[in-house]
Parts: C-alpha cells; structure tokens; sequence
C-alpha cells in the first residue's frame, strides 16, 4: 500500500483517481482549495505531503489565456516538486493532453507543455501521461456553448476516453517505475466530437440543436486535421462513448441518474 497525493483531486478525473487509488488500497490525501490546499502557496505543501509516496497530478487552469496558465501550472509543477523533494516523494506523475506539440499556437496548449518542462526539470522522477478528451468533454462544453435552442460545438476528430479509465491508468503508473518515456492512452473509436454531442443529446431527450462549427485559425485547422488522434502506440481504453454515455457515469456526467429517468 502506498499513500498517494491527488493533486486536483476534488475534479472530474480527480475524483475518480481517489476512488480508484482507495479502492486498490492505497491511502489517499487530496491537494485542492477545497480540501483547503492552495498549490499556489508552498506554506502547508510540506505537512499535506508527509510521509507521501507519490503525487498524482490532475490539476487544471481556470483560465484558457496562455500567459495565465503557464503562470499557474509553472507556478504548482515548482512547488510541489520542492516540497515533494523536502517530504522524500519517489514518483510524480502528471496528467497531460494528446497532441498540444501539433497544435503549438494554441494558448492552453502552450500551457501544458510548459508544465511538462517544469515538472521534468525538479528532482522528482517524472512520469507523463498524455490523454485524449474526455467522454465527459461533450456534456462540459454543451453547458457553456448554449445560443437559445442551439448548441454550437467544434466539429473536430477525437478518439475520447472515459476520464475513469484515464484515472485506472494514471493509478497503475503510480504502482509503478517512473516510465521512460511518455505515455499516450486513449478511447477506443475516432468519431466527431459534434456527432459525439448530438448522441448526448439525443439520449437526453431534449430539443437541443447541436451545430457544427469550423474552429478558426491555424489551431482550428490543425485540430480539424486530426492533431488531437494520438500515435500508432497509444494505449487504448474502453468503454466506448456509446457505452459510457448508458453507463453510470456518463448518467452523472449529464446530471441524471438512470433510477431519474
């Protein structure tokens, strides 16, 4: 058994890594503001980090602006490597995002890869493991992208993944060696992510009108190109989005349980 730092733990991949972790036995403590955890301070990181074997870290930025999450996940991946340094952590694993080198003018994206290249250069032995979206990604921006009965979403290929399986994932490399190289894991079918969101919305009963649109610019293109499907070697997870959407937590994700409907 080993006791585990959930960096973000209180989110969607987040709580699951903890539900997961504790139901393979191992002790959990979450790092979040919730949990009253500010990773952006270090006061405190070296008492919620005692005697921890390894962090996982699934934390996210608030803001999509590349000068603000570059400032907050530098400013996270360097101090909890110093205090995990302090506290004899022996394996770090973060949680990243398929494609973010092929799509290298999109700000978030930038983002994330100046989080790996911090947290590779601390003393903790790093492990990377880079996901697609999450099955969970399609009910989240259905939420913010409401125009009166429409509901505009990116017409993009995704290969998405259920953030649960990406959390059975990110465990297992916990119980691990510090991988020696990155780690890519994906869901099992290439589909639309428009078409991904119609299904939701179908299932849902509702009159929502899922649009189609082009994302503009060079990241647009380069997304709509299929920068976001992942190598030849990537390590493939179910269920499908179909499957999951009829499963347990696809009914949470979309705010209903199967015993409401």
């Amino acid at each position: 058994m080993m006791k585990i730092a959930v960096a973000g733990g209180t989110g969607v991949v987040g709580t699951y890594v903890v539900e997961t972790a504790q139901g393979m036995g191992h002790e959990t403590v979450t790092l979040s503001r919730n949990r009253g955890v500010d990773l952006r301070q270090p006061e405190g990181l070296d008492d919620a980090l005692a005697n921890v074997n390894v962090i996982i870290d699934v934390v996210n930025s608030s803001s999509l602006s590349r000068e603000r999450a570059t400032s907050f996940f530098e400013l996270v991946a360097n101090n909890l490597q110093a205090a995990g340094t302090r506290s004899g952590v022996a394996h770090y694993i973060l949680l990243s995002i398929v494609g973010i080198d092929r799509v290298p003018h999109y700000g978030y994206y930038a983002a994330k890869r100046s989080q790996e290249s911090a947290m590779t250069a601390g003393d903790i032995p790093v492990s990377i493991v880079r996901a697609t979206q999450f099955h969970e990604f399609g009910a989240q921006i259905m939420a913010r992208s409401k125009v009166g009965p429409f509901v505009l979403v990116p017409s993009l290929p995704v290969k998405s993944i259920a953030a649960r399986s990406v959390s059975e994932v990110l465990v297992e490399t916990a119980e691990g060696l510090p991988l020696e190289s990155m780690l890519e894991v994906a869901g099992p079918d290439v589909v639309n992510l428009a078409d991904e969101c119609r299904d939701l919305a179908k299932l849902r009963g509702r009159s929502e009108r899922v649009i189609a649109i082009r994302p503009p610019g060079r990241s647009g293109r380069a997304m709509r190109s299929g920068a976001l499907i992942p190598s030849e070697s990537v390590r493939t997870c179910g269920p499908t989005f179909i499957d999951w959407l009829h499963s347990e937590d696809g009914q949470r994700a979309m705010g209903f349980t199967r015993s409401s409907r």
